[in-house]
Protein backbone atom coordinates (compact mmCIF):
# COMPACT_ATOMS: atom_id res chain seq x y z
CA UNK A 1 0.00 0.00 0.00
CA UNK A 2 2.83 2.40 0.78
CA UNK A 3 4.32 1.74 -2.66
CA UNK A 4 1.09 2.87 -4.30
CA UNK A 5 1.01 6.06 -2.21
CA UNK A 6 4.65 6.74 -3.03
CA UNK A 7 4.04 6.18 -6.74
CA UNK A 8 1.04 8.52 -6.74
CA UNK A 9 3.03 11.19 -4.90
CA UNK A 10 5.92 10.89 -7.33
CA UNK A 11 3.57 11.15 -10.31
CA UNK A 12 2.06 14.32 -8.86
CA UNK A 13 5.51 15.84 -8.38
CA UNK A 14 6.72 15.05 -11.89
CA UNK A 15 3.72 16.48 -13.74
CA UNK A 16 1.10 19.09 -13.20
CA UNK A 17 1.00 22.32 -11.29
CA UNK A 18 2.69 23.53 -8.16
CA UNK A 19 -0.63 24.94 -6.97
CA UNK A 20 -2.77 28.03 -7.20
CA UNK A 21 -2.42 31.16 -5.08
CA UNK A 22 -5.15 33.73 -4.54
CA UNK A 23 -4.44 37.45 -4.18
CA UNK A 24 -6.73 40.46 -4.22
CA UNK A 25 -6.31 42.99 -7.01
CA UNK A 26 -6.72 46.77 -6.67
CA UNK A 27 -10.48 46.48 -7.27
CA UNK A 28 -10.83 43.86 -4.54
CA UNK A 29 -11.46 41.09 -7.06
CA UNK A 30 -9.69 37.76 -6.57
CA UNK A 31 -6.76 37.09 -8.92
CA UNK A 32 -5.38 33.57 -9.19
CA UNK A 33 -1.78 32.67 -9.92
CA UNK A 34 -0.64 29.21 -10.98
CA UNK A 35 2.76 27.71 -11.77
CA UNK A 36 3.10 24.50 -13.81
CA UNK A 37 5.95 22.55 -15.33
CA UNK A 38 6.64 20.62 -18.52
CA UNK A 39 3.31 21.36 -20.29
CA UNK A 40 1.55 24.75 -20.43
CA UNK A 41 -1.80 22.93 -20.79
CA UNK A 42 -1.49 22.09 -17.07
CA UNK A 43 -1.93 25.80 -16.27
CA UNK A 44 -5.02 26.00 -18.48
CA UNK A 45 -6.46 22.92 -16.79
CA UNK A 46 -5.74 24.36 -13.37
CA UNK A 47 -7.56 27.61 -14.27
CA UNK A 48 -10.48 25.64 -15.66
CA UNK A 49 -10.70 23.54 -12.48
CA UNK A 50 -10.57 26.58 -10.19
CA UNK A 51 -13.01 28.77 -12.14
CA UNK A 52 -15.37 26.02 -13.29
CA UNK A 53 -16.13 28.21 -16.31
CA UNK A 54 -14.59 31.07 -18.31
CA UNK A 55 -11.59 33.04 -17.08
CA UNK A 56 -9.50 36.00 -18.24
CA UNK A 57 -5.74 35.46 -18.64
CA UNK A 58 -3.94 38.47 -17.15
CA UNK A 59 -0.26 37.53 -17.52
CA UNK A 60 1.78 34.52 -18.58
CA UNK A 61 5.47 33.66 -18.84
CA UNK A 62 7.88 30.71 -18.91
CA UNK A 63 11.39 29.98 -17.71
CA UNK A 64 13.65 27.01 -16.97
CA UNK A 65 14.22 25.53 -13.51
CA UNK A 66 14.75 22.31 -11.62
CA UNK A 67 12.44 19.30 -11.48
CA UNK A 68 11.09 19.99 -7.98
CA UNK A 69 11.46 23.78 -7.85
CA UNK A 70 12.24 26.58 -10.24
CA UNK A 71 14.46 28.68 -7.95
CA UNK A 72 17.63 27.84 -9.91
CA UNK A 73 18.14 27.25 -13.63
CA UNK A 74 17.67 23.66 -14.73
CA UNK A 75 16.36 21.42 -17.51
CA UNK A 76 12.59 21.71 -16.81
CA UNK A 77 10.43 24.39 -18.42
CA UNK A 78 8.07 26.10 -15.95
CA UNK A 79 4.98 28.12 -16.88
CA UNK A 80 3.36 30.90 -14.83
CA UNK A 81 -0.08 32.36 -15.41
CA UNK A 82 -2.30 34.83 -13.57
CA UNK A 83 -6.00 34.84 -14.31
CA UNK A 84 -9.36 36.04 -13.07
CA UNK A 85 -12.50 33.92 -13.08
CA UNK A 86 -15.38 35.26 -15.14
CA UNK A 87 -15.78 36.84 -18.53
CA UNK A 88 -12.90 36.25 -20.99
CA UNK A 89 -11.69 38.15 -24.03
CA UNK A 90 -10.75 34.79 -25.58
CA UNK A 91 -7.00 35.52 -25.76
CA UNK A 92 -4.80 32.53 -24.98
CA UNK A 93 -1.67 32.91 -22.82
CA UNK A 94 1.57 33.28 -24.79
CA UNK A 95 3.97 31.94 -22.15
CA UNK A 96 6.86 34.04 -23.51
CA UNK A 97 10.25 33.02 -22.16
CA UNK A 98 11.96 35.28 -19.65
CA UNK A 99 15.24 34.62 -21.45
CA UNK A 100 16.70 31.94 -19.20
CA UNK A 101 18.03 28.82 -20.86
CA UNK A 102 17.78 25.28 -19.60
CA UNK A 103 20.88 23.81 -18.01
CA UNK A 104 21.59 20.10 -17.77
CA UNK A 105 24.36 19.09 -15.35
CA UNK A 106 26.89 16.85 -17.07
CA UNK A 107 29.21 14.80 -14.84
CA UNK A 108 32.80 14.64 -15.99
CA UNK A 109 34.99 11.98 -14.41
CA UNK A 110 38.74 12.01 -14.10
CA UNK A 111 40.76 9.56 -12.02
CA UNK A 112 40.12 10.39 -8.36
CA UNK A 113 37.75 13.30 -9.04
CA UNK A 114 34.27 13.93 -10.46
CA UNK A 115 33.17 17.40 -11.58
CA UNK A 116 29.70 18.51 -12.67
CA UNK A 117 29.66 21.17 -15.37
CA UNK A 118 26.40 22.92 -16.34
CA UNK A 119 25.77 22.66 -20.09
CA UNK A 120 23.13 24.90 -21.76
CA UNK A 121 20.26 23.04 -23.44
CA UNK A 122 19.34 23.99 -26.96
Amino acid sequence: MTRIALLLSLTAVLAGCAGTKEIYGPSGDVIHSTKCKIDSANCLQDASDVCKGPYQVLTSSSHYGGLLADALPGPVRWFKMTYQCGRSDGNMPRFNSDGTIGIMPVPISTPGMTTVIPVPLK
